[in-house]
Formats: structure tokens, sequence, C-alpha cells
């Protein structure tokens, strides 16, 4: 089977317009552009990156949204959830594992 390749541009049109599913078919690809997106600081685009991030599962997004679960905002939080519940699902959980464990032995 042969592998579309994605150029960068259309990558970011695809954030822009929110198609979440044609991301998560992307995939990997989609990883850092995701990524780069939330340290922009649009907190509406927030929710929909977590949840994209959760879906195509790659490890790197893993730290962003343990970053982003500890922010105050509670909308950003409950995206944030989201999108980790999606990597429990897709088998990517260890990081978030490691991260309650040194929570828990904190307080």
């Amino acid at each position: 089977m042969k592998q579309t390749i994605y150029s960068e541009e259309e990558i970011k049109r695809r954030i822009q317009t929110r198609s979440w599913d044609e991301l998560v078919r992307i995939g990997e690809p989609a990883v850092k552009p995701l990524i780069e997106t939330l340290r922009m600081n649009k907190i509406s685009s927030v929710r929909f990156v977590m949840a994209t991030l959760g879906n195509i599962g790659d490890r790197r997004g893993t730290a962003t949204l343990i970053e982003y679960l500890k922010l105050g905002h509670y909308s950003i939080r409950c995206a944030s959830a989201k999108g980790a519940g999606s990597y429990w699902r897709s088998g990517c959980c260890e990081p978030f594992n490691r991260c309650t464990q040194r929570l828990q032995q904190t307080s």
C-alpha cells in the first residue's frame, strides 16, 4: 500500500480547517505541527489539538498533554484529559502512568 506524503503546508491547512479525521489519518507527520499550534496559545484550538493528538497516539504528544493537564484553566484541562483518554485507548499510556505515580507520591 502506497503511503501519501503530506507537505507541512498541507498539514497546517488541515489544522486551520480542523480536519480532525484527515489529521488522524496523516498520523505521525501531523504531531509536530499540532504541538506547534498549541504553542501559539490559542485556547480555541486546544480542545481540537488535544483530541487529535490523543487519537493519533504518537508518544511525542504525551509530554504536551501532561503539561496542559497541569494548567489552571478548566476547559484546557478538560480538553487535555479527553486527549489523554484517547492515548490510553491507543496503548501509549506509560508516560501518563509515570506522571500519575509521581503526583501520588508528592501528595
